[in-house]
């Protein structure tokens, strides 16, 4: 297994339709190409970061992270919301899973990402809690929108 990280404008269209095979194999949807790129294009702190997981050349893993900017004591720090996290269902085990993650964590820290946080779902939590790849801060309860979000959605100002 190896895995190759890439920025969204680095993501070729071959590469991009098998994430999205990928994500609708995996979370048992129907999207588009132009779904898919919009989710990780249209971000106004920049394009998102991927890691793609490949078993002898097919694409059996994929991560992402969106950027975001917060402010931490005063200072602008570059975060990650860390989304995503796939692997195809034949393929799933510890080796993928942590290499994928790794290799996420070490390209973002490369493009000076500060922080990473996630909302992991019902497959991930317990494996990133139990090898303290992430920690609770609290449940959540609510969604915060991003700052000046009426920019981008006029409905919410």
């Amino acid at each position: 297994m190896n895995v190759v990280c890439k920025k969204t404008t680095d993501i070729t269209e071959k590469e991009c339709k098998q994430i999205l095979n990928l994500f609708n194999e995996v979370f048992d949807r129907n999207s588009s190409v132009v779904e898919m790129r919009n989710n990780y294009v249209c971000n106004p702190y920049g394009e998102s970061y991927h890691a793609l997981l490949y078993d002898d050349g097919i694409l059996i893993g994929h991560n992402a992270g969106m950027p975001g900017v917060y402010m931490v004591n005063g200072k602008k720090c570059k975060a990650v919301n860390n989304v995503g996290l796939m692997i195809s269902k034949k393929n799933r085990g510890l080796v993928g899973f942590m290499s994928l993650l790794k290799e996420s964590y070490m390209f973002y820290k490369r493009e000076g990402v500060h922080f990473i946080y996630s909302m992991p779902n019902d497959n991930s939590y317990p494996i990133l809690t139990k090898l303290k790849y992430m920690r609770d801060i609290s449940p959540l309860n609510i969604y915060c929108f991003p700052n000046r979000i009426g920019g981008l959605k006029p409905k919410f100002t």
